[in-house]
């Protein structure tokens, strides 16, 4: 833990908070790229990134299923 902090406050300091994000579809319908808006600034990842870490993070059987994928605050 205290590495990842360290490597945090190399880049920086933590994200500790989003506060939005906007998500933008290729032409086939698949998640293209995420901006996240968070305490650091905006963060990007790929649609491509974000599926592969949420699935390989998912508790039990939440995962998702293909990259045709929405992203909602609740």
């Amino acid at each position: 833990m205290d590495q990842m902090r360290q490597e945090a406050n190399k880049r920086g300091g933590a994200i500790t908070s989003i506060s939005g994000v906007n998500v933008s579809y290729s032409g086939s319908g698949q998640t293209a790229s995420l901006v996240f808006a968070t305490n650091q600034g905006n963060f990007q990842v790929s649609g491509e990134e974000f599926y592969t870490v949420f699935n390989l993070r998912a508790p039990g059987r939440i995962a998702l299923k293909s990259k045709l994928f929405n992203i909602e605050k609740k």
